[in-house]
């Protein structure tokens, strides 16, 4: 993800929220979320869920995210 903010300075201005899945994976929070595995990364705007993506690491695929909140 870093080189994908480091391509664009909107995507700079994201807020990132990392949640170990060893740590969290159980915990009421991701579960509310929908959160059923690891590497699944949801972007919100103005408190409401956009968009997610599961198990995808292709830039193209991450990028879909940012774009839909900036």
């Amino acid at each position: 993800m870093s080189a994908l903010i480091d391509s664009n300075p909107q995507y700079a201005a994201v807020k990132l929220i990392r949640a170990d899945w060893d740590q969290w994976g159980k915990s009421d929070a991701l579960k509310d979320l929908g959160i059923r595995r690891r590497s699944t990364l949801i972007v919100f705007k103005d408190g409401a869920e956009v968009d997610r993506v599961i198990a995808q690491t292709r830039k193209e695929s991450i990028e879909v995210l940012f774009a839909a909140i900036t």
